[in-house]
């Protein structure tokens, strides 16, 4: 996945070749099971934002029952590496919309 990022007059925005960032799901991650609790003390990202992005669909729920969320974590890495960074040129707001479009 390659996401590029333009400085306009207005802030930063999506578009031309300014900066690239690329983010690769980490194959030692892949299908490692890691409940939400444990992803948020781990990658420190609140659990509320992991709940809304697997809601959402952007990171892969492996177990959904009562009372227990299970993502793989190679998505959960993924994520709050690419939202970091795009958080760095961007209110927390932004960087959420521009992460939401860029994994759906």
């Amino acid at each position: 996945m390659e996401i590029t990022i333009a400085q306009t007059q207005n802030g930063p925005m999506m578009a031309a070749q300014i900066e690239t960032i690329s983010a690769h799901r980490d194959p030692r991650l892949i299908g490692n099971r890691i409940r939400v609790y444990d992803a948020a003390r781990r990658y420190k990202i609140a659990q509320s934002t992991l709940t809304r992005w697997a809601d959402r669909g952007l990171l892969r729920v492996l177990t959904r029952a009562p009372g227990v969320l299970e993502l793989d974590e190679a998505d959960v890495a993924m994520a709050v590496a690419l939202y970091r960074r795009l958080r760095e040129m961007a209110s927390a707001q932004q960087a959420g919309r521009w992460l939401f479009e860029l994994l759906t």
